[in-house]
């Protein structure tokens, strides 16, 4: 389960990955036509402020300016679909990133349990036969005890 949560995030991550690049490509799209259109404007700038005005130039740089402007709002669109669809992808990798770790986490809250639980069987096990090695000592010393001594009194003991 853990393999296929590794696998899963690491999916995640470079969908996310892909899909950052694909938002920076378009913003930066998007930034050269809005640059087209600074440049556009200060050519036209250049043109009408020339000592002789020539009406074509004119004419052709406003044309020059209205066609980049007219590439700026798609251009926008797409990076703000693409950025919105990177956001996601994060959000999504992020999730799975969460499950591994959880994942992870809990795996390792039982290995630790696991390892308790096998601490205490051994320590009762110690315990049992400490147990038994204390009563067969006993046992002896009763047996080798008993024989040189005279008989106890059964409400006082040995």
């Amino acid at each position: 389960m853990l393999g296929i949560r590794r696998l899963e995030e690491e999916i995640a991550r470079a969908a996310f990955m892909e899909g950052e690049t694909r938002a920076k490509q378009a913003e930066s799209s998007r930034d050269r036509a809005r640059e087209d259109v600074r440049t556009s404007l200060a050519q036209l700038l250049r043109v009408v402020e020339a000592r002789e005005l020539d009406a074509d130039a004119v004419l052709l740089e406003q044309f020059t300016v209205d066609q980049a402007s007219l590439r700026v709002p798609p251009a926008a669109e797409r990076a703000r679909l693409a950025r919105d669809a990177a956001e996601r992808e994060r959000r999504t990798w992020e999730a799975r990133k969460q499950a591994l770790k959880s994942l992870e986490n809990l795996r390792e809250r039982a290995r630790t349990a696991y390892q308790a639980e096998e601490a205490r069987v051994d320590n009762l096990r110690l315990d049992e036969q400490a147990l038994i090695r204390a009563g067969r000592a006993r046992s002896l010393h009763n047996l080798s005890g008993r024989r040189a001594e005279k008989p106890s009194d059964p409400l006082i003991g040995p």
